[in-house]
């Protein structure tokens, strides 16, 4: 399958390019963060839609181990966290990105802490996606902290998000999370299953990037 780029070959919408960026990002983290960077700070974009760029854009850098950048972005949400509009989101997504943060210098008791005070943070009404970012990126978090439990509740809960939402690459990703975690519990058969399950979803979507880490993988 070809892999995803993150040049624009169309003037594709935000939410288009929002999705494809964050796609796109797991193999190119770099360059989509500075596209990120570049649609947040566009004035036509909804709210909404910056804090979404920023929060994409804060966890790349932070998976990066980009401090500096990954701090700036943190730094903006919480700015929006004081206005009207996004605050509730905004200030989510700031303890999102501080969390992936600590994760990323070894603290993974203070990720763990950031981490439940963005979920309880996240707006009740918050979009379907942002429940899976958020479900996916506490179970990420509980993982590295070797809380398998935890994270395998909430792999089976971003499972059924991501299910409900129907885009095969997140169904893909997500299995091939649960998986690892399966198979970290030491319950191989289950994640065998699940991996199987992930290469023809990610085989239907094109997903490259899947379809090269199945099996048991670092997240």
């Amino acid at each position: 399958a070809q892999a995803t780029d993150c040049r624009a070959t169309e003037r594709p919408t935000a939410s288009e390019q929002l999705l494809e960026l964050e796609r796109a990002g797991r193999a190119q983290p770099r360059s989509c963060a500075i596209r990120l960077a570049a649609l947040a700070a566009d004035p036509r974009l909804e709210e909404a839609q910056r804090v979404d760029a920023l929060l994409l854009q804060g966890w790349l850098l932070a998976g990066l181990s980009d401090m500096a950048g990954a701090d700036a972005v943190a730094r903006q949400l919480e700015q929006r966290a004081g206005q009207a509009g996004q605050g509730g989101l905004a200030g989510a997504a700031a303890l999102l990105v501080r969390a992936r943060l600590a994760e990323q210098s070894g603290d993974t008791a203070q990720a763990s802490a950031w981490m439940e005070q963005a979920r309880l943070r996240l707006p009740t009404d918050a979009s379907p996606v942002n429940r899976l970012r958020f479900t996916a990126a506490q179970s990420h978090i509980h993982n590295s902290a070797s809380r398998l439990q935890d994270s395998l509740r909430l792999d089976h809960h971003a499972l059924k998000l991501a299910d409900e939402l129907g885009v095969a690459w997140r169904q893909a990703e997500v299995r091939n999370d649960l998986a690892y975690s399966y198979h970290q519990a030491g319950q191989d058969e289950q994640a065998r299953k699940l991996s199987r399950e992930a290469m023809n979803l990610a085989t239907q979507s094109g997903d490259a990037m899947i379809a090269t880490h199945l099996g048991p993988r670092g997240r």
